[in-house]
């Protein structure tokens, strides 16, 4: 099984030189079946895909030669390629970075500095992005928080208003508690019909306090 893959791999390298791709990629594919564990052949065939415009089936193969052989710069450089057909540039910066640590190459390394700058605009456009979703979460605090005073705030007028209410309430309702006393009602309006009979009634408290406020303050001012 061995030499039956050495040789269709063999066969698919003069079939890549005709610019037969597919042809290539099928008897790549054959070799794999038959040896499955050879990192070269999964790297091979994803070079093939690179040409066909195919980058997941690219960056499937390469993971493939990755899990086999970590230390495979040839599968980073055309995973690499792959995330570059895909436009994801940080992918495809980090992949040609590891070839180039593993193996350095002036052509992966050309390649990289030309990914650079679109990873930098990247990274920058993201910060920004970050930076307004932080400014908009401020922002709807802000919101929430002064949603929230605005409340405890008409709470708080509400409170008082009926706060208010009930103290007037309670003050009418002892004036009239006070009426219903006989004695009191008799001398209030002995008071009333004749302002000078106030005297007669000078020690009794709940009068002098009813008078001054109904205004017969004669008490008072004497």
């Amino acid at each position: 099984m061995i030499d039956q893959a050495n040789r269709k791999m063999e066969h698919a390298f003069p079939a890549l030189d005709e610019g037969e791709l597919q042809k290539a990629i099928d008897l790549f594919t054959d070799a794999i079946r038959l040896k499955p564990q050879f990192t070269l052949l999964y790297v091979n065939q994803a070079s093939v895909f690179v040409k066909l415009q195919k980058p997941n089936a690219t960056i499937r193969g390469c993971d493939r030669a990755c899990d086999l052989n970590p230390n495979s710069a040839q599968s980073y450089k055309w995973r690499g390629q792959a995330h570059m057909l895909l436009g994801h540039w940080e992918e495809a910066a980090r992949d040609f970075t590891l070839a180039c640590q593993l193996d350095y190459n002036e052509d992966t390394n050309a390649v990289l500095k030309k990914v650079q700058p679109r990873v930098g605009k990247i990274a920058a456009h993201q910060e920004q992005y970050e930076q307004k979703c932080e400014l908009r979460e401020i922002q709807e605090r802000l919101e929430r928080v002064k949603l929230a005073l605005e409340v405890e705030e008409r709470i708080q007028r509400e409170e008082n208003y009926w706060q208010n209410i009930i103290r007037k309430s309670y003050r009418q309702l002892k004036f009239f508690i006070t009426l219903l006393d006989p004695r009191v009602l008799i001398a209030f309006l002995d008071a009333v019909w004749n302002p000078e009979n106030i005297y007669k009634y000078r020690d009794t408290q709940k009068l002098i306090k009813l008078t001054c406020k109904t205004g017969l303050n004669v008490v008072s001012q004497k």
